[in-house]
């Protein structure tokens, strides 16, 4: 920011910059995001602002992976993992094992472990919607192999638990995957009905947009 960067605070500049790319990635516009994330990840990183760069990293990571690209989401979430666990932030390690096992599993490689120490993380923090984020693609991987009884079970229980909560983007898209499952087995009635909850809950907020991690 000006104020920022005319009282020389390197890092609250930083920080202000890395923010600013959040703000364009929330709004849209992922391509002018990346280059603020970019710079304000190599400033942290010289200044040794381990936890803050590794934010940024998983920010980096989650701009290629909304924008359709896990190959190069792949590696800012394996960079932040470490710097993570370096200064102890569980609470960001949590979305950095989400985000990074669903991409492996997007690749063909095996996400479901690092899917599952994210569910574990999260379930030890209380951190519900990183839990039933989790929930949601667990129940996507074991769908993908033909486990569908265990995505049912993901499916089913983060639904009832986002229901209790009131989290309506997350309702929006568990009531989609089980209506998927509902259709795939020919119960039209099911279907139909987490089709009209998930379009009730998809009006009550913008289910388009992802919950990002803001340096602090």
């Amino acid at each position: 920011s000006p104020l920022a960067r005319r009282i020389g605070d390197v890092r609250a500049e930083a920080v202000c910059t890395g923010n600013l790319g959040l703000v364009l990635a929330y709004l849209g516009d992922r391509a002018g995001a990346l280059p603020h994330l970019r710079r304000a990840h190599d400033v942290l990183a010289t200044i040794g602002d381990r936890r803050n760069q590794a934010l940024l990293l998983l920010n980096l990571g989650l701009v290629h992976h909304e924008s359709g690209r896990p190959p190069d989401a792949r590696a800012p979430y394996v960079r932040a993992l470490p710097l993570l666990s370096e200064v102890g932030d569980d609470r960001g390690r949590a979305p950095a094992c989400c985000n990074l096992g669903y991409a492996l599993h997007e690749l063909g490689e095996s996400g479901g472990p690092m899917l599952e120490e994210a569910h574990a993380i999260a379930v030890r923090l209380s951190d519900a919607n990183v839990e039933l984020l989790t929930a949601s693609n667990l129940g996507v991987v074991a769908w993908d192999f033909g486990r569908r009884e265990e995505a049912r079970r993901w499916w089913s229980e983060a639904l009832a638990k986002a229901r209790a909560t009131g989290q309506h983007r997350t309702i929006s898209i568990l009531a989609v995957q089980l209506a998927l499952l509902a259709a795939d087995e020919g119960d039209a009635t099911a279907a139909l009905a987490h089709l009209a909850e998930a379009r009730a809950s998809a009006l009550t907020v913008n289910a388009a947009r992802v919950t990002w991690i803001g340096a602090t």
